[in-house]
């Protein structure tokens, strides 16, 4: 039976996960699995908007007119904190 090794990354906005993780695949063949990319495809397929709308940084903080005037970010977070009442 092989070997799995997992390795979580937490941190706020902006502290490098991406950039670790990118490391970890290209550096020692791991593979970078996570809850926002189905989050995002779930997020994307409900809106019927692409998913780069989440992915891109420079969108990702602005209000968007397919998502209710929400932002990608704050779509998210919705969520996975709950509906506001």
């Amino acid at each position: 039976m092989a070997e799995i090794k997992l390795i979580g990354l937490s941190g706020t906005i902006g502290t490098g996960k991406s950039t670790v993780a990118q490391h970890l695949c290209s550096s020692y063949g791991f593979t970078e699995l996570t809850f926002k990319m189905d989050m995002v495809c779930c997020l994307a397929y409900i809106f019927e908007v692409v998913m780069g709308t989440f992915n891109d940084r420079a969108l990702k903080e602005k209000p968007h007119d397919d998502l209710l005037g929400r932002s990608p970010r704050e779509c998210g977070r919705l969520v996975l904190n709950g509906a506001e009442n």
